[in-house]
């Protein structure tokens, strides 16, 4: 981590003012910041498609389980953006167990709840596409997202290759995962190690034990490797789509450390919507193609982010700040592409915005 960041509050403070009001308001007019019965019946619905899922990749025929394993990573993702990621973010019960019990599923899916809180909830969400402080835009040297970042020859291919790396980054992250642990100095607390451990052992239970000791070692191992395909490209065709594109900025600090925006404008100013209108992907991403609500209020549950959503944009118009959506999924993918083109072909900060 570099020079710690600060933000100039003064600056858009009325702007931020006036959305955090109204939408507090909308909050507590409906219901409260939690997650409610459909919510519920959703997640129980996941759960059991995943077992479904799970169970039926447990064969030793060679396309079904490459099927049914690349939809168990899929499902996995499906837990994470519904129900872990809510949890993770203490809003989807108002009851700290629950929450925990249920972010406690990222250690099931190959991640850890203990690294998820400081590269997501601590890093991510303090410091969004901030070079050197978000670890979402930190993949040197494979790749450039961030136009403050160095500029090497293989770049100007990062946009063919890149899906290459997205299709083993949930198995990069369990490996990462793994060896930040046993490199020590983790800071994690006896309990922290406790579930650190148990995680990895069910984790191993689930995708490596049972399905080594019923099936060949062969489709095992082809099964494993199609569910984290499955998996890294279900989160890479989602959470990439909101920060890394041409429409949203990149903030570079001054000398002393100082971002000059208020912290809450610079959420909207660095994050993208996406099919604001689809029950699909309302239903399907946990509101994470609204996440211009969940920065803003990242303790609030998903079922609001489509109110939440226009009340951003009112206040934005209002008050002229700069807010990018894309009225479909395919608009937000095609510019995280043109992105990443330009960031491999071209040396100038093209969309750097203090």
């Amino acid at each position: 981590m570099e020079k710690e960041i600060t933000f100039n509050h003064l600056r858009n403070a009325e702007a931020a003012s006036y959305i955090k009001k109204r939408g507090d308001a909308y909050i507590a007019l409906n219901g409260g910041r939690f997650a409610n019965t459909q919510a519920h019946i959703k997640s129980i619905i996941i759960v059991i498609l995943f077992v479904y899922v799970y169970k039926s990749g447990l064969v030793s025929a060679v396309w079904p389980a490459i099927i049914f394993s690349f939809l168990r990573g899929i499902m996995m993702g499906g837990i994470g953006f519904n129900i872990m990621h809510a949890a993770a973010h203490r809003s989807y019960s108002p009851y700290s167990l629950i929450n925990k019990t249920l972010a406690f599923t990222a250690d099931l899916v190959g991640w850890s709840m203990f690294q998820w809180n400081i590269v997501h909830n601590q890093e991510h969400h303090s410091y969004p596409n901030i070079d050197g402080h978000d670890n979402d835009v930190n993949n040197e040297p494979f790749l450039r997202q961030s136009p403050s970042q160095k500029r090497r020859w293989f770049h100007k291919y990062q946009h063919w290759y890149m899906y290459a790396l997205y299709a083993i980054s949930s198995l990069v992250i369990l490996v990462n995962d793994i060896r930040r642990y046993f490199k020590g100095n983790t800071g994690m607390t006896q309990r922290e190690h406790f579930v650190w451990l148990i995680g990895k052992a069910l984790y191993c239970l689930l995708y490596l034990f049972i399905p080594f000791y019923l099936l060949e070692w062969k489709i095992a191992l082809l099964g494993f490797l199609c569910m984290h395909v499955g998996l890294g490209l279900t989160l890479n065709f989602v959470f990439p789509l909101a920060h890394l594109s041409e429409d949203v900025a990149y903030p570079v600090p001054d000398e002393s450390g100082v971002i000059d925006n208020n912290n809450r404008i610079h959420q909207i100013e660095t994050t993208a919507n996406f099919g604001a209108d689809s029950i699909i992907l309302e239903l399907a991403l946990g509101g994470l193609h609204l996440q211009q609500s969940h920065h803003f209020w990242p303790h609030v549950h998903e079922r609001h982010y489509r109110g939440l959503n226009k009340i951003i944009q009112e206040g934005c118009t209002l008050y002229g700040i700069k807010s990018k959506s894309y009225k479909y999924w395919g608009g937000a993918f095609l510019s995280h592409y043109r992105h990443m083109r330009n960031m491999g072909r071209s040396d100038a900060n093209l969309a750097i915005a203090a």
